[in-house]
């Protein structure tokens, strides 16, 4: 006689949000910039999803740095999940109106419910959410006031990291080299940005008053004959870009001290760690502004050298 099939373990639907899919979208887009899709810890490669109230807060982390969007919606009840990042951005690229995510209580496992209204994707979680990493602390603005805080509009801070970004080494033995410095003018007391590659050095220059501090060395002494400054890791200089080139005239308030760098805006709070090294003098090797040469070209004629150099200059990148 066949055997009686065992009950189905009962699941039960839970608390949920609604949120509008282009939001969305844009949230998970810029997570994927941290999520480490190559990793031993299975977390790392997750998105942490909160709601409570009308509001929906996603949270990712590679223990370098942590990103944390809150977007509007539509809850019922409040929910703490861990989703893999891969599942729902796949799930996003096919969906075609607002996004519900519903938390489902099961006996043996709980499950999160991915819905258009169309389409419809069930996900078994296996990651409590008191297992996602947390690498820093609640940063306190109020407290990193000591360094360099400071506030620019997208467009300033597209500028700052954009322009040098072809010139951040790729070196892996010079890791001090794999980031953007961010530093003062010296005598001037305004915020400057210098990449460099060893070869190539590019220093950009904002209005913006910044003051920053400098951190022990490793021997314990205190250098006073370089420049002060925080150098931030390439990856986050590319999430930075991806921000700024969204973000038009809206403010972005940065905050530093001698390790860590904190961005907030609407919506966003970043927590970046410095790559923990020292930046060279570029002071030494930078020659001193000379009217001997001046030129002034026009954007199209720029394009055009680019176009000629591209198709003349082979295993180079072009910045």
């Amino acid at each position: 006689m066949p055997r009686a099939a065992a009950p189905a373990p009962e699941i039960s639907e839970g608390p949920s949000a609604t949120v509008a899919l282009a939001e969305l979208q844009l949230a998970a887009n810029r997570l994927g910039r941290v999520v480490e899709r190559l990793n031993t810890i299975p977390a790392l490669g997750c998105v942490r999803i909160r709601f409570n109230g009308d509001q929906l807060t996603l949270e990712a982390t590679d223990l370098k740095m942590t990103l944390m969007l809150n977007l509007e919606a539509q809850t019922t009840g409040k929910a703490d999940l861990v989703v893999s990042h891969r599942a729902l951005a796949g799930f996003l690229r096919a969906a075609r109106g607002p996004v519900t995510i519903t938390h489902m209580r099961g006996e043996d496992h709980d499950r999160v419910r991915l819905s258009d209204g169309e389409i419809q994707v069930t996900l078994q979680l296996s990651i409590p959410p008191e297992d996602f990493p947390q690498p820093f602390k609640e940063p306190d603005p109020g407290a990193m006031r000591g360094g360099g805080t400071f506030t620019l509009s997208g467009a300033q801070a597209l500028r700052l990291f954009d322009l040098g970004r072809s010139c951040v080494s790729r070196e892996e033995t010079r890791y001090y080299l794999n980031g953007t410095f961010l530093t003062t003018k010296p005598e001037v007391g305004t915020l400057r940005a210098v990449t460099t590659d060893g070869h190539r050095m590019a220093i950009i220059d904002c209005d913006a008053p910044a003051r920053f501090i400098e951190g022990p060395r490793i021997n314990g002494s205190k250098a006073t004959d370089r420049p002060d400054g925080l150098i931030v890791p390439v990856r986050a200089v590319d999430l930075l870009i991806a921000i700024a080139r969204k973000a038009g005239n809206a403010p972005l308030t940065f905050a530093a001290d001698a390790r860590h760098l904190l961005v907030t805006a609407p919506g966003l709070r970043l927590v970046i760690q410095g790559i923990d090294g020292t930046y060279p003098d570029y002071t030494r090797v930078t020659p001193p502004a000379s009217d001997a040469f001046t030129a002034h070209l026009s954007t199209s004629a720029l394009s055009r050298l680019r176009t000629i150099a591209s198709a003349t200059c082979y295993g180079r990148s072009l910045p």
